[in-house]
């Protein structure tokens, strides 16, 4: 799984987000009718997500998206649950999935990589 974004402009904080976004495997990612929920660093704080690229809040079994790190803390669906470090989930598709019944991995590391010219 990668995502590459034009940085130009940005911070730390808000390159990560679909205006930015330039190349993607995931097809969808790059819709515009597709609905994204979250897309961003923060993610959603109050359940411990970040670097969250999402789609759908359907309920635990019906939660829909592309990629989230999902830290110790607040837990509010099964998917979610960590109980001593960070993980990744994404999708393991060319578009979005479903946290439970979709293909989805399940990453030991992620990287950041930098390009200046």
């Amino acid at each position: 799984m990668h995502l590459i974004f034009d940085g130009r402009g940005s911070d730390k904080i808000n390159w990560l987000s679909n205006e930015r976004l330039i190349s993607t495997p995931y097809h969808d990612l790059l819709d515009d009718d597709v609905p994204k929920n979250y897309f961003s660093l923060s993610g959603d704080g109050p359940y411990s997500r970040r670097f969250f690229i999402h789609s759908v809040y359907g309920g635990c079994g019906g939660d829909v998206g592309w990629f989230v790190v999902v830290d110790p803390g607040r837990v509010a669906c099964g998917w979610s649950y960590t109980a001593a470090r960070p993980y990744f989930l994404y999708s393991k598709t060319v578009q979005r999935a479903n946290y439970i019944t979709d293909s989805v991995g399940r990453a030991d590391f992620m990287a950041i990589h930098i390009k200046t010219y």
